[in-house]
């Protein structure tokens, strides 16, 4: 034990003596850090001298006793060949001043024997046949923890992630992982893995038999990589985790979500007009009937749109002709209705869903549509009908439909009358 004034360095040794209760006065002091270099030089190895004097200098041990914290540090020596552990802890003892301090050396070789051997035993206890069959294959580490005292070591890992100065061993598993989360999870992913990799979240599953399993990613080699954790009950006292690799997968599925969404693009995509097919009106129409029956629907119409004499045209000039008369009325319809989806479900079948500035223009706007029929010099006539949704009479977007088709037919016989 020491007794240490850090204004001038000036300390008092105790030892113990015969009974480990009892301390000797050994001698006192005034140059403290000198002599604690003096006295480590040889019981020390190079790296871990230099190791230990990089902590143990007087400015960290006033930066952490400043924050009324303790000041810990663990270290081993050699005497005679045979290594010893210890354990130092400086204790402030004036709350009001940080110049009296109190620091205790401990020989640890006891505790550590133990934590050593608690290794020894786990990995002959453990094989790896019986730990990998709880986990993917492709993984960067497997950790072994006991639930009980929340002891943990590293059963493998691969060389790049001990590259990442993780510990391989330790007593508090959780609370080791919180600072490593920290430290090398992607800073998107932080707050996350914070909240949802507990102790309590892992046991409440993997007590039902559950596999716990977390996806995030890891800034492994520099680069942000998507892994998977798996956490797994090995029996009543502990758990294995596995940290996999998983980004190939990843990218995997995100070519597959970019093909799909490009097959649901063309399918919701009519190829002769470019606009909404009728495959797309039919996922529309199933969307506006769940607003119905949940009561939150907006104000709409169903406006429908066909064009007179196109099987003439197809049968007199040709289907090329006939696709560009398609391709015509569909201009005009897109031009008049121009804050509608416009949906081709046939032929020569246009339907629309007004709401907003169309919905409440729709007489006007169905009226342009009749005058550009009504205009010889537009190249088309375009029947059209609509209905409007009535809450409390229309049950869903068919009624609405039924009635917009019947108009725009009753308008296709009008223009056919004209001709």
């Amino acid at each position: 034990i020491y007794y240490v004034d850090l204004s001038c360095n000036f300390y008092l040794e105790y030892r113990a003596g015969e009974l480990d209760a009892i301390y000797d006065f050994k001698k006192a002091g005034f140059d403290f850090f000198e002599n604690c270099k003096k006295n480590l030089a040889n019981l020390l190895s190079k790296d871990d001298y230099e190791d230990f004097f990089s902590k143990f200098t007087k400015d960290n041990i006033i930066s952490v006793i400043s924050q009324n914290k303790p000041f810990t540090l663990n270290y081993f020596y050699y005497v005679n060949n045979e290594k010893h552990y210890a354990a130092m802890k400086l204790i402030k003892l004036d709350l009001k001043s940080n110049d009296h301090v109190l620091i205790v050396t401990t020989n640890i070789d006891a505790q550590m024997k133990m934590q050593e051997e608690f290794i020894k035993t786990t990995k002959e206890k453990v094989t790896f046949s019986a730990i990998s069959q709880c986990l993917a294959s492709d993984y960067f580490a497997i950790y072994y923890v006991n639930i009980v005292t929340d002891d943990f070591i590293e059963f493998y890992a691969k060389d790049d992630y001990n590259d990442m100065n993780i510990e391989k061993s330790g007593t508090d598993f959780f609370a080791t992982s919180r600072v490593n989360i920290n430290r090398v999870i992607d800073p998107a992913d932080k707050a996350r893995m914070l909240k949802e990799f507990t102790k309590e979240k892992v046991l409440a599953s993997v007590n039902k038999g559950i596999t716990f399993s977390l996806s995030y990613r890891l800034i492994y080699n520099g680069v942000s990589t998507h892994v998977l954790m798996k956490v797994n009950k090995f029996d009543n006292e502990y758990i294995v985790i596995g940290v996999s690799n998983i980004e190939a997968q990843y990218k995997k599925e995100i070519d597959i979500a970019r093909e799909l969404n490009k097959a649901k693009m063309l399918a919701n995509t009519d190829a002769l007009t470019g606009v909404k097919s009728k495959h797309a009106f039919i996922s529309y129409e199933e969307e506006i009937n769940r607003e119905i029956v949940s009561g939150i629907v907006n104000p709409f119409a169903i406006c429908m749109c066909d064009l007179n004499g196109l099987k003439k045209i197809n049968d007199t000039l040709g289907h090329s002709a006939g696709d560009d008369y398609i391709r015509l009325g569909c201009h005009y319809i897109c031009d008049t209705f121009k804050h509608s989806p416009v949906f081709r479900i046939g032929g020569d079948e246009f339907v629309l869903v007004l709401q907003g500035y169309d919905y409440d223009h729709v007489e006007e706007l169905a009226q342009k549509i009749l005058d550009i029929s009504l205009d010889k010099k537009s190249g088309v006539v375009l029947a059209c009908g609509y209905g409007v949704y009535e809450p409390g009479k229309d049950e869903l977007v068919g009624d609405v439909f039924d009635r917009a088709d019947t108009k725009m037919y009753e308008n296709k016989r009008y223009l056919k009358g004209l001709e």
